[in-house]
């Protein structure tokens, strides 16, 4: 049975959100001044802080290619590099290390803090994506984190402290 990929639907859907991230980007760089600090009603802080960059470890990742549909389409094996796994988001992987037999055994190996926040809306937002060993995981506050796959030490993190209040 072959499968028949909408790629136009999916080219026209990145195009979309480029074009979003590109006026997004000259909005704030049209902006003849910077925003007012303002108090967040909920902590008192000053804000909005400029965006931040932290580097923990020398990133010796590859840079992730323009992937082709059949690599966006096909069952994850090595890399996990969509929410989802494939474009079609269905959450599952061929490999066979986990079965019924020893599922029940298998432990945490690391656990890492996000540092965004307390409150619920600060969790997780979205499916990490893998890809070369590293795991990059988006937070509830925007942030970007990159760890270790396999140890979980921190790599790098991206803060871009967006209001919270929008």
């Amino acid at each position: 049975m072959k499968i028949k990929i909408p790629i136009r639907k999916i080219t026209v859907l990145f195009l979309i959100m480029a074009m979003l991230v590109l006026v997004s980007c000259q909005n704030r760089q049209a902006s003849p001044a910077s925003p007012k600090p303002t108090k967040s009603a909920n902590n008192n802080q000053q804000g909005p802080a400029a965006p931040s960059v932290k580097q923990d470890k020398k990133y010796t990742g590859q840079v992730a290619p323009a992937f082709t549909a059949k690599e966006m389409t096909t069952l994850p094996k090595n890399d996990w590099i969509t929410n989802g796994g494939n474009l079609f988001n269905q959450r599952y992987s061929p490999l066979n290390q986990i079965n019924i037999k020893n599922a029940s055994g298998l432990k945490g190996q690391w656990v890492a803090h996000l540092g965004s926040g307390k409150e619920f809306k600060y969790s997780g937002e979205a499916t990490p994506v893998v890809y070369d060993g590293v795991m990059f995981v988006l937070s509830g506050a925007d942030d970007v984190l990159a760890f270790d796959a396999k140890s979980g030490e921190t790599l790098w993190e991206y803060r871009p402290h967006i209001n919270q209040e929008i």
